[in-house]
């Protein structure tokens, strides 16, 4: 296997740990924003926007909605790692700092 898709799957398994523990501190969080701030975090809200441009969202129920925004989200985690692990060997900063 290529050093390339050795680190983009490695970068893919990474970001999707990752995403476990940041959605954790999303969540922990909401409680503590202003009530004006009180809507659905990032992911809903892209989710539901996507169901929208494809015209699904009245066909999706909420339990539907849930599955597809944590599905999305840590898809998204996945391919940021990967993208990130692809490209860090180009990065003059260390693969820790340039990661943040």
């Amino acid at each position: 296997m290529s050093d390339f898709v050795t680190r983009s799957l490695a970068g893919a398994a990474a970001g999707l740990a990752a995403t476990g523990p940041m959605t954790l501190f999303m969540e922990a969080g909401r409680p503590f924003l202003h009530p004006a701030h009180q809507e659905p975090l990032p992911p809903r809200h892209i989710t539901e926007r996507a169901a929208e441009t494809v015209d699904a969202h009245d066909d999706m129920n909420e339990p539907l909605k849930k599955a597809a925004t944590g599905v999305a989200h840590f898809a998204y985690g996945a391919g940021a790692g990967a993208v990130y692990g692809a490209l860090s060997p180009f990065s003059p900063m260390s693969p820790i700092w340039g990661g943040m």
